[in-house]
């Protein structure tokens, strides 16, 4: 059942306690496909907004934006990649939805640009644009954790919002598939410029890759789904709202405008980008916005690709250990060895330092972090005005110039 609750008024949005908490109570609604709401027609925007094609009737209605690279990062990417690429550009002409795809192509291996990767569609794009942004090693080498990492995610996702051209901004990942109930209710433009929309996140087998069309597809994922990232997974945080932080960096869509108001999301620069989608959700709490979490059969499915960089793993000589043919000596040596060699995650063994919030000292500073973002008036930017490489001209490729008119 949906639950409604009335619209804030913009001074109470506004309004500060001396702490610097909003005045207004947390409010969250859950909405499923069969919901409307009072469509908006502000399109007002705030400072920092490059508005210089904002008057043009092509403008799409929605801007989705993934990062990746041909380097077959997480396993098998390109063919991830590839599907959803083809999902998403066939859901948006199904449903008659003026959008864009910005792929981001973040510091490309030699050779290997995702443009001529990708098997574009040979038809005609009547509602989808793609425009694919490259970002190249050149400006990569700049960046924090360059020179250990060859993708930063969370800055890569900046860019394609920094260009993104629609009334609203999608960003998630490149293994991710729409359910057809939930591109349909794209289609259907009920965005709220004042919500901030989040949805369950289910994992799905990567058989879900073998199948030739999205239909199948997609009904294999809603019978196989292996886990449900819900809302009641979300860390909370003492004196502060209970937000759907579960899973945010694969579904969190909001208006340009409030992408711009935030500056974006957290990027790498002390941290790696794990947890910050997390705190972009409490930002744009901070900021005004109002959660809304899209019901079924509206969903989102991930398709696995293994462990991620952030779990921590056996180190080879504790998994030799626990292959010992007598199972009692096995038991005795793997704690043994485990203090010799502790398990270790990629981003550990890469020395990258992040948010890791099942210790103690990961909570304190995850905690701290977000209460520096939101408990003072205008303070829930965590990025400078240039966020999303906006001081760098990038080479762009565009398929389709869609005719994007309603």
């Amino acid at each position: 059942m949906t639950t409604r609750l009335q619209s804030l008024t913009s001074a109470q949005r506004c309004a500060w306690r001396s702490n610097g908490w909003p005045m207004r109570p947390f409010q969250s609604r859950k909405l499923d496909c069969t919901s409307s709401h009072e469509k908006s027609v502000r399109l007002a925007l705030r400072a920092g907004v490059d508005a210089s094609f904002m008057n043009h009737s092509d403008r799409p209605y929605l801007s989705v934006v993934m990062a990746s690279r041909n380097d077959d990062y997480a396993g098998g990417m390109l063919r991830r990649l590839q599907v959803n690429v083809n999902a998403f550009i066939e859901q948006m002409e199904r449903f008659d939805l003026p959008s864009e795809l910005l792929l981001i192509d973040w510091n490309p291996p030699d050779g290997k640009e995702l443009w001529q990767a990708i098997d574009w569609p040979s038809s005609t794009l009547h509602r989808c644009t793609v425009r694919v942004i490259t970002v190249p090693q050149q400006i990569h080498a700049t960046v924090p954790f360059a020179d250990r990492l060859p993708i930063l995610i969370h800055r890569a996702r900046n860019v394609g919002i920094r260009r993104a051209r629609g009334e609203f901004v999608l960003p998630t990942s490149s293994d991710i598939l729409f359910s057809n109930e939930l591109a349909q209710w794209f289609g259907r433009r009920e965005l709220d410029p004042n919500c901030m929309y989040r949805i369950v996140r289910r994992d799905v087998p990567a058989k879900a890759l073998l199948y030739g069309s999205t239909d199948k597809r997609l009904r294999y994922c809603r019978n196989h789904v292996q886990q449900v990232h819900k809302r009641d997974s979300s860390y909370q945080i003492a004196g502060l709202p209970h937000l759907f932080t579960n899973g945010a960096g694969d579904f969190t869509l909001m208006s340009r405008d409030m992408y711009f108001r935030l500056h974006g999301i957290p990027e790498e620069r002390e941290f790696h980008s794990m947890h910050f989608d997390g705190i972009l959700c409490f930002m744009a709490h901070a900021a005004g916005a109002q959660e809304v979490e899209l019901g079924a059969p509206m969903r989102i499915y991930h398709v696995d690709h293994g462990a991620p960089s952030w779990r921590s793993q056996a180190s080879w000589l504790e998994r030799a250990a626990s292959r010992v043919p007598i199972q009692e000596l096995a038991a005795r040596l793997v704690p043994i060895v485990r203090k010799i060699a502790p398990p270790l995650s990629s981003l550990d063994r890469l020395g990258v330092p992040y948010l890791d919030c099942s210790t103690r000292t990961g909570q304190a500073k995850y905690e701290r972090l977000i209460r520096s973002l939101i408990e003072r008036p205008d303070a829930f930017r965590y990025n400078d005005a240039d966020w999303g490489l906006a001081q760098h001209r990038l080479e762009e490729r565009v398929l389709g110039q869609a005719p994007l008119t309603a």
